[in-house]
Parts: C-alpha cells; structure tokens; sequence
C-alpha cells in the first residue's frame, strides 16, 4: 500500500471541503405555457382535529390542500389511522374481520376525501402511541 505524504493529505482535505461550483444558466419564457406544476405540498393530518371535535373542512377547501399525510392524526390522543386503532387486540385473529374496528378511520378519511385533497395513508403507529404499546399487552 501506497503512503501519502503530509502535503497531499493537506491538499485532499482542502479539495474535499471546498464547494463544487458549476456556472449554470437557466433561461424561463413564462410568455409560453409549457405544462403544469404539479403540486407537491400538502398537510399532516386531516381537516377533523381534536377527535373530531374541530372541523377545518372549509379552511381545507379554501387553501386546496392536495395531499393529507396521515401521521400523528388527532395526535396526542391518537384514535384513528394508527395500527392499534384499526387492529386493537394483537392477538385477535387477523382473518376475521370483527377483529377490525374501521369506523373512525373511515369517517376521518372520507372528511379528506369531501375537501378534495388525495391521500397519503401511512401505515403504523405514532410515536406516542409506540411508547404506550411497548408497555402494553397488545405487543407482547
């Protein structure tokens, strides 16, 4: 293996930390339409807030919200979207459909689905929720 002398490690660092610079020039007619933007902003949680108790619809359908994150959904007191929610005994048998509770999560979902914006369902818990299922029975 080949030694690297004191100088050139000196000389590789400075070029490692120095910034890559690459002149580029970029050119917008905006008097030609050439396509639409497509909107990749949205929000986290739907427009029912507070287990329901606020609803932000209207604000929802004002701003035009085109995605709903479902993450962190009536956080601190989660009781919808989250696993524990939709499958709340784990040792309930998950070929039956009793041991599935879908209401409130259906009712959350078609809220977004009123105010027109798409969905992203995320699947799992909330951090929070995490905590209290790891004490639980429900994971052991």
């Amino acid at each position: 293996m080949r030694e690297i002398s004191m100088q050139n490690w000196i000389l590789l660092m400075f070029w490692a930390m120095s910034p890559c610079v690459f002149a580029v020039e970029l050119a917008v007619d905006c008097s030609k339409a050439a396509g639409e933007i497509r909107a990749l902003h949205g929000v986290n949680s739907g427009p029912l807030n507070n287990g329901g108790t606020v609803d932000l619809s209207k604000e929802f359908r004002e701003i035009g919200v085109p995605l709903t994150r479902l993450h962190d959904c009536h956080w601190p007191n989660p009781d919808v979207v989250d696993i524990h929610t939709i499958f709340p005994d784990f040792k309930a048998d998950p070929l039956r459909p009793e041991s599935y509770t879908f209401d409130r999560t259906d009712d959350y979902i078609q809220a977004i689905v009123k105010v027109g914006s798409g969905i992203v369902f995320r699947l799992g818990e909330s951090i929070v929720c995490l905590i209290k299922l790891r004490k639980s029975d429900a994971v052991k």
